[in-house]
């Protein structure tokens, strides 16, 4: 995989996980939280400080 294309397929996975934890039920949310820890606390600064849609 080419670089530009590896880096589309890594945007696209972290605009899915940010997705489903912002439109994802209390389960959802609490299963990416156990799966990601630290990462998830990145993710939901990321989207309010507008970095990534919602």
């Amino acid at each position: 995989m080419t670089q530009p294309a590896l880096r589309t397929e890594q945007q696209a996975a972290r605009q899915a996980l940010v997705d489903a934890f912002v439109n994802g039920n209390d389960d959802t949310r609490r299963t990416i939280a156990d799966l990601h820890g630290d990462r998830t606390n990145a993710i939901k600064d990321a989207v309010s400080d507008g970095e990534v849609s919602r």
